[in-house]
């Protein structure tokens, strides 16, 4: 009976523990190819202002987190020679689904050559199959704010005053297009489905 009394106290203790360990969260260093500590932003054409990309993903646990994480990992591994990028971070729940990336930007052009990239369009391609839920933030921020950390972002992520979109929102918007009159018009599809 002792042992038993044990065996249950010790699977509460370690279920507690495991429940606890889901909401923890591991990030990748900051890395910052377009900023000094000294000097600030160092990429020549900034503003005053810079451009912050938020991405958070909730992942299917019914999917394969192991190939989603990869190409998350083998973007982020290779995004240090990106035109206009100041800086980066990846962060995931340590048994949790969720995930998280930041990226810093001196504009938008940059951001858009970026998401263009092959290795960026795989990456959303065969990555979004495992994906429950994702929401994308962009904000502005003082290049004299930088470097930003964790908490930053995930509060500004959490805050109501920055509008967010989720992927439906941006597979809607590449369907759009700017006519030579400044207007948007969404491109058909096959099915007639916008």
């Amino acid at each position: 009976m002792k042992l038993l009394l044990r065996q249950v106290g010790l699977r509460s203790i370690f279920v507690t523990l495991l429940s606890g360990l889901s909401a923890c969260a591991i990030s990748t260093p900051f890395q910052w190819p377009g900023f000094d500590a000294k000097k600030g932003v160092t990429i020549a054409n900034a503003g005053t202002e810079v451009i912050a990309v938020i991405t958070h993903v909730v992942v299917d646990p019914q999917k394969d987190r192991a190939a989603f994480d990869d190409h998350t990992l083998r973007v982020a591994n290779n995004m240090a020679g990106e035109p206009g990028l100041i800086g980066y971070s990846v962060r995931k729940e340590l048994l949790g689904n969720e995930a998280w990336t930041v990226s810093i930007w001196v504009d938008e052009a940059s951001i858009s050559r970026f998401v263009s990239t092959p290795r960026h369009r795989t990456a959303m391609r065969e990555g979004s199959s495992a994906m429950a839920a994702v929401r994308f933030r962009r904000f502005k921020v003082a290049a004299t704010e930088l470097p930003l950390n964790w908490d930053r972002i995930l509060q500004v992520l959490e805050d109501g005053n920055t509008p967010a979109s989720t992927l439906k929102d941006r597979r809607a918007n590449a369907n759009k297009k700017t006519n030579s009159d400044g207007n948007q018009s969404t491109k058909g599809t096959s099915d007639g489905q916008k």
